[in-house]
Parts: structure tokens; C-alpha cells; sequence
């Protein structure tokens, strides 16, 4: 399954598409007294002046205070701005860890900013 992902993400930002950039990003979320993974991933963003979209990967290590591990994780998602009204905007997420098991999960969200 992770060199599914792998595969996917690297054909990914293999291909020209316009609009679009390369970067590399690093995440640490930390519970306070649990565990903390660090996400090290590399991907393609791109999009217009009204939506936009990302696609990431790479490793997730998880430390548990006792030991580490390293699985492969990934990132899908995008926004669009000014929906309904000037500065409302909405954005998703979908990502996958990929270990013993894969792990799902989604993000979904507004925002409303003022000019």
C-alpha cells in the first residue's frame, strides 16, 4: 500500500500543471501528555484566484515516548474563496496513513475574513 502512495504522489507532481508549485512541508501535532507524529512531505499546489488545490506526501513518524515509528501518509485537498458572499471561503482535506493498517480521515472547514 505505501508504495501505492508513493507511486501516486510522485505521478503526481511529475506531470506539468499550470499554476502550480512545488514545495516541502514539515508538521509536528503534539497531544498534550500523548503522542506526537511529524509529517516530512513534498507536494504540488496550484489554483486560480477562486479555488485552489494540493496534493502531498511522504513520511509520518509517530513518537510514543517509548518508541518511534515511520509510516507513509498523503494529503488531498483544496478550497475556494469568496462562495457565497466577499471573504467567505471553504476548504477539504482527505489524507490516508498507511502502516499496519491505513488510517482515513477528513477536514472540512470555512473561514470568513474581513477586507
Amino acid at each position: 500500500m505505501k508504495s501505492i502512495i508513493v507511486a501516486g504522489l510522485l505521478l503526481g507532481c511529475a506531470h506539468g500543471v499550470q499554476a502550480g508549485e512545488n514545495y516541502v512541508q514539515t508538521e509536528l501535532n503534539t497531544a498534550i501528555g500523548g503522542d506526537s507524529t511529524t509529517e516530512i512531505h513534498v507536494g504540488r499546489q496550484g489554483g486560480t484566484a477562486k479555488a485552489n488545490w494540493f496534493v502531498q506526501g511522504g513520511p509520518v513518524i509517530t513518537s510514543t515516548g517509548t518508541s518511534d515509528s515511520t509510516d507513509m501518509s498523503v494529503k488531498i485537498g483544496g478550497g475556494v474563496a469568496d462562495v457565497i458572499t466577499h471573504g467567505l471561503d471553504f476548504y477539504g482535506e482527505v489524507s490516508a496513513v498507511a502502516g499496519d493498517e491505513t488510517n482515513w480521515a477528513t477536514k472540512v472547514g470555512a473561514k470568513f475574513h474581513f477586507h
